[in-house]
């Protein structure tokens, strides 16, 4: 079976974004081992020396040296080291897409970024930790998609506000963020890495996922991922994907928030890159 020149063209266009990302993780990895890491593990090394030295002199300086090294080493453990298993793996994921979401939104909203969430009854009860009816795959899957979406909204879109609603609809587990960001045109815009792994991980579960955005007007990102058999459970439309409930609740969140007026406007950079990350 061959492929036409444009499959090809695709697959190895979307080969090459998998192995940026696959390169732009092991480069993060090797800027905290190489990094913060490596800095700490050689500061409690010279704190463990010098109580050696002074172990026989100076008993009590010998034993404040080593508390130090201990403080230094609980300190790698419980924030470099879990960063790295983040990068790596949520672990916080099994517990539940909710816990695992609003972790994550804690850390966008210590960046600075206002940041909604919105969760209808039906899914908090499928996502129960006793008794967990979200296959683990798809709740890892929304949370590498909403890590996405925040990220972009804050670093490419620079907004302040971020609305995320998750809820069930028939089959379909669906996500809606929408922020009040600079927005892009997205006639014209090349899909970046970000954007090209979200359909990846959409398309590897069988969903749908559409986007939209404009200069001055903020980007809003649909997702439906199937949570159920569709046998005998009638889901929505295809080509229809929930979307427009986020915008109240943005609308509500700038307005507590103190945003005035419409989403931020063009930066006037836009034409620097029309590629969406």
């Amino acid at each position: 079976m061959h492929s036409s020149p444009s499959e090809s063209e695709t697959i190895k266009t979307a080969l090459r974004l998998v192995l940026a990302q696959h390169e732009e993780l092991h480069a993060r990895l090797a800027e905290q081992l190489h990094g913060p890491i490596q800095t700490l593990l050689v500061l409690a090394l010279y704190r463990v020396n010098r109580a050696q030295e002074i172990l026989e002199s100076d008993p009590a300086q010998a034993e404040a040296e080593l508390e130090q090294a201990k403080t230094i080493l609980q300190d790698l453990r419980h924030q470099h080291v879990r960063k790295l298993s983040h990068l790596l793996h949520p672990s916080i994921i099994r517990v539940g897409l909710m816990p695992a979401a609003r972790s994550l939104i804690h850390q966008f909203q210590k960046a600075g970024v206002e940041v909604a969430l919105q969760v209808d009854a039906e899914c908090e009860r499928m996502d129960d930790p006793a008794n967990n009816q979200i296959p683990e795959p798809v709740r890892l899957a929304l949370y590498r998609i909403l890590q996405e979406a925040l990220t972009n909204s804050w670093q490419h879109g620079r907004a302040t506000a971020v609305a995320v609603q998750l809820h069930v609809e028939g089959r379909w587990l669906c996500m809606t963020a929408q922020d009040n960001g600079r927005g892009f045109p997205s006639e014209s815009t090349v899909p970046g890495l970000g954007l090209t792994m979200i359909a990846t991980r959409v398309t590897q579960l069988q969903g749908t996922w559409a986007v939209e955005s404009a200069p001055g007007r903020g980007t809003k990102l649909v997702v439906r991922l199937p949570i159920r058999s569709a046998a005998g459970i009638p889901g929505p439309a295809a080509g229809n994907p929930a979307g427009g409930a986020a915008e109240p609740l943005l609308s509500h969140l700038m307005n507590a928030s103190g945003f005035k007026g419409e989403p931020a406007p063009p930066s006037g950079n836009e034409s620097e890159s029309n590629t969406y990350l």
